[in-house]
């Protein structure tokens, strides 16, 4: 039995031909297209105890409604295996990247599948390989009354051009599901309209908690709906179980600020890095919502 972990891959590699690579217990393949480029990563694994996976469908016990399918889908796998491969995955990424054009193995949303060998025994239902993928913004229709009135903010609001430039680099980041580079343009939103010029992290965080503007920013973002699961990585951060202070809130955007900021190689401490941007889309969230706010906010005061 064997684990298979496919990646898409963007690079400008041209190889001659598709290439196969055995070592340990790890066979990886490298696929190109029809203009020769390294387009695709493949990993095959051996499961060391199969006793542990169950891969497949299985029927939906109970009673239904009409859209709940009649089975459910299961993948677990014995622990470890998953990050160990993904590791040897990040290895490669990190280090072809500084001899070839490799600009990214899409390991995070790969797909999976387990191969059943000859021997293998089936429990449940046959399931093929999975797909996982960060969904983009759908489409956005917008009517043209709406779209002439916004271009005429934004001739009026030209003060704002770096701060907004800022904010448009964060949604590619946040889109591209690289979030420690999205909260980082985000807060230079934040630092660049209520900071007052301070660098020092007690400075910055004094000088944001006087502005009415953000505490009703903060005020506002508190009152909102918002994913769970940004909000549990929040308040795993802040370490609270209530909802956080403007104290509270402003602190982290600042501490996570300087944290992430500097990288010491450090492997016994928890540091920001490419590898680990999922741990940041909290942070990322809270400073997108309230940088997002601030720019609509002065940009409805634009003078006429």
């Amino acid at each position: 039995m064997k684990l298979r972990i496919k990646c898409d891959v963007q690079s400008e590699v041209i190889l001659q031909r598709r290439l196969e690579l055995k070592t340990g217990d790890r066979n990886f393949t490298f696929d190109i297209g029809p203009d020769g480029i390294w387009n695709c990563l493949t990993v095959l694994a051996s499961i060391k105890d199969p006793s542990k996976v169950r891969w497949g469908t299985e029927d939906s016990k109970g009673p239904r409604s009409s859209n709940q399918a009649p089975f459910s889908i299961v993948g677990e796998f014995e622990d470890g295996i998953v990050e160990c491969v993904i590791e040897d995955i990040q290895g490669l990424e990190s280090a072809l990247s500084i001899y070839m054009p490799l600009r990214q193995i899409n390991w995070r949303y790969p797909e999976t599948e387990v191969i059943f060998e000859e021997d293998d025994e089936r429990t449940l239902g046959h399931l093929g390989p999975v797909s996982v993928s960060r969904a983009k913004p759908s489409p956005s229709k917008v009517a043209e009354k709406a779209f002439v009135s916004i271009v005429g903010i934004a001739l009026k609001a030209q003060s704002l051009t770096v701060v907004a430039s800022f904010w448009r680099e964060g949604e590619n980041d946040w889109i591209a599901g690289k979030f420690i580079n999205a909260f980082f343009n985000y807060y230079s939103v934040l630092e660049g309209l209520y900071g007052n010029g301070k660098t020092k992290n007690a400075q910055v965080k004094e000088e944001m908690l006087k502005s009415p503007e953000l505490l009703a920013q903060i005020e506002k973002f508190n009152k909102g709906n918002h994913p769970i699961q940004h909000l549990v990585q929040l308040a795993k951060m802040m370490n609270v179980r209530e909802i956080p202070t403007a104290e509270q809130l402003v602190n982290l955007l600042v501490l996570a600020r300087g944290r992430l900021h500097h990288f010491q190689n450090n492997p016994n401490r928890e540091q920001g890095s490419p590898l680990v941007h999922d741990r940041y889309e909290g942070i990322a969230y809270l400073a997108r919502q309230l940088a997002h706010g601030s720019i609509l906010d002065l940009m409805a005061r634009a003078p006429a």
